[in-house]
């Protein structure tokens, strides 16, 4: 009988120990859980990220937006563009056919740079003596300026200037200095170029000491440019 009871005794002491590495293991495995759910919630709230619940396991989306700003290329316009001299007003032309030599150069570097400014050169156009009028070729070549100047957003200020030779007294070469100046003008005007835009001026023969011409016919001219 004492043999039963200790037989007993020690299985009960046996399901003791099962029953208590039972509970164990079910605190254990609660802990885990709550410890695991935890640390989840910490990373997933501490991110701040949202989570979206997939087959495998809880996937984070990655909500960041990369916004590329990209300028657009704009062409060049003429139509908006500003009229500009060269620089000390070096290029000239006395003809039409340099003058368009010279524009078709100015305008492709005015597309190349985009800028918003495109050169036109200063022209010369030549008189006879005593003589405001202008000839066939000199008067092409002054449409084609006009009409050059024309097409820009014609904001620029168009500088006239007129000049006689030594020939003649003050008053006579002030007076047809003026005259060709005015004919300039307008002519550049009925050809499209805004009157408030032409600036005129006339010099006489008082300037002429500022020139070394070859011949007294080349200081009767009358000189436009971007000013």
């Amino acid at each position: 009988m004492d043999n039963q009871k200790k037989t007993t005794t020690s299985m009960d002491n046996q399901k003791g120990t099962a029953t208590r590495r039972k509970k164990n293991w079910v605190i254990g495995g609660i802990a885990a859980a709550v410890i695991g759910l935890g640390t989840a919630g910490a990373i997933i709230f501490g991110n701040q990220k949202p989570t979206v619940e997939g087959f495998d396991a809880n996937q984070v989306i990655d909500d960041s937006i990369s916004v590329e700003i990209v300028e657009p290329l704009i062409n060049f316009d003429i139509s908006k563009a500003l009229a500009v001299g060269s620089i000390g007003n070096l290029e000239t032309a006395n003809d039409i056919e340099s003058f368009r030599r010279l524009m078709e150069r100015n305008k492709q570097e005015a597309e190349s740079l985009n800028e918003g400014k495109i050169v036109i050169p200063k022209i010369v156009l030549s008189f006879e003596f005593n003589s405001a009028v202008l000839n066939a070729s000199t008067r092409a070549l002054l449409e084609e300026y006009a009409k050059v100047y024309a097409e820009t957003n014609q904001e620029a200020l168009v500088q006239v200037e007129g000049f006689a030779c030594n020939i003649g007294t003050k008053e006579a070469n002030d007076f047809i200095s003026r005259k060709r100046a005015e004919n300039v003008q307008h002519i550049l005007v009925q050809n499209g170029v805004p009157e408030k835009c032409v600036e005129v001026k006339w010099y006489g023969k008082s300037r002429n000491s500022e020139f070394k011409f070859e011949s007294l016919s080349q200081y009767r001219r009358t000189e436009v440019s971007i000013k």
